[in-house]
């Protein structure tokens, strides 16, 4: 699925648009929030693990635009960081203040998740470890067998953990995700007069190096060159 919707995203982010690209993009991702209703709805009608399967491919396909915007959005920010106090630069800060904060998040979801399914009674089993020494003809065999009565002895909870988190906490997270990529602050006049600090920029640095003018046509040139300061 991603392999198929980045090339439109690509196509889109490629060039400057006239459009809100900050309400595109927001959008696409609050279509995400569908999700449990396919996941629901598919597994009602086709054998497991179909449900999952659809679940994940709109997931997918609302969430690829985000990769492009965040980074553009990113870049935005530190061209008008940069356009505001002349020779101040300050990509460094920026980058890392993002990675900071996504991979807190991101431990701090991976945290909750993992004792969510602790508190809810996960029952693992070691496969590997407990099939390891037999001969080859067994050892699938008992993989196999392990794996399905792993699965089986699962408590109820477990299950009902796995759909809250799924259909409740997962589309909430993209419906705040949505709702701020929607009212991010860096549009219209804003969003204009960084594109013509950049284009002016790009002027007299071609115009040190000998060039007169950007490429003809090649609106995209000042788009690079803004998305790198």
């Amino acid at each position: 699925v991603t392999l198929v919707v980045i090339v439109p995203w690509t196509q889109f982010f490629r060039k400057r648009r006239i459009v809100n690209t900050n309400a595109v993009c927001g959008l696409v991702c609050l279509a995400g929030i569908i999700s449990p209703v396919v996941l629901l709805a598919t597994r009602a009608f086709l054998p497991s693990p179909a449900g999952l399967f659809a679940y994940v491919a709109v997931q997918q396909a609302t969430w690829t635009g985000q990769t492009y915007w965040r980074l553009v959005a990113l870049g935005w920010l530190i061209d008008e960081d940069i356009l505001a106090v002349a020779k101040r630069r300050r990509e460094a800060v920026f980058a890392a203040g993002a990675n900071l904060v996504q991979g807190i998040g991101g431990a701090i979801s991976m945290a909750c998740m993992v004792n969510g399914l602790a508190l809810a009674g996960l029952d693992m089993e070691n496969c590997e470890q407990l099939c390891n020494g037999r001969p080859a003809e067994e050892e699938a065999a008992c993989m196999a067998e392990c794996q399905v009565s792993t699965i089986e002895r699962q408590p109820a909870a477990v299950r009902t953990y796995m759909e809250v988190l799924f259909c409740i906490v997962v589309p909430f997270f993209q419906l705040l995700a949505a709702a701020l990529t929607y009212t991010f602050p860096v549009k219209g006049e804003r969003l204009e007069a960084i594109y013509r600090g950049q284009a002016d920029h790009f002027q007299v640095t071609a115009a040190v190096v000998g060039l007169t003018a950007a490429p003809e046509g090649r609106d995209d040139v000042v788009v690079l060159a803004s998305a790198s300061g």
